[in-house]
């Protein structure tokens, strides 16, 4: 299975986990570093999102597609 078949009927923040998973650890690490350089965030922000501690906000979602090269959210219901 891959991480678009996961992806059915996600919040953002478990779209966004499940894409973390779905990768190496290095690029887990590189990912994290992108996104805080990005949105000026630190990484337990990053890691607050993945965790759906703190909810990831729509305006951020297509600019996270961006960095990554495909858009992870397209089956997210919230």
């Amino acid at each position: 299975m891959n991480f678009l078949e996961l992806s059915k009927s996600m919040t953002a923040n478990e779209a966004l986990r499940e894409y973390f998973k779905s990768i190496p650890a290095k690029e887990r690490s590189k990912l994290t570093s992108s996104l805080m350089t990005q949105f000026q965030v630190s990484a337990k922000t990053v890691e607050n999102w993945r965790y759906s501690r703190t909810n990831l906000k729509p305006v951020y979602r297509r600019e996270i597609s961006r960095i990554i090269g495909k858009d992870i959210f397209s089956k997210v219901t919230d």
